[in-house]
């Protein structure tokens, strides 16, 4: 299973008419988040519904959010090594 405590929902509606769905947090922090436009465009379809969750439960299972952290830091560092040839003398 994953340890997740809570399945959340965004008013996202005051922002904007995108639909979303994301995890966030590492570890114990674990959570999984939906916008209200996404409920509002699949018209509260529980099926559908429940195929979203269960994508990001999958790139929670996936450690996605750790890779892209690992390769955030990678980036970085190539980015700042590229940039310490960019130095003068």
């Amino acid at each position: 299973g994953i340890a997740c405590s809570c399945v959340y929902e965004v008013d996202g509606s005051k922002q904007s008419t995108h639909s979303n769905a994301y995890v966030a947090g590492v570890l114990k922090t674990k959570r999984i988040v939906v916008y209200d436009t996404l409920i509002k465009d699949l018209d509260e379809k529980v099926d559908d519904i429940c195929a979203v969750v269960a994508h990001e439960i999958g790139h929670s299972k996936l450690h996605h959010n750790v890779v892209l952290m690992l390769v955030m830091c990678g980036q970085f560092f190539v980015l700042f090594w590229t940039f310490g040839f960019c130095q003068s003398d």
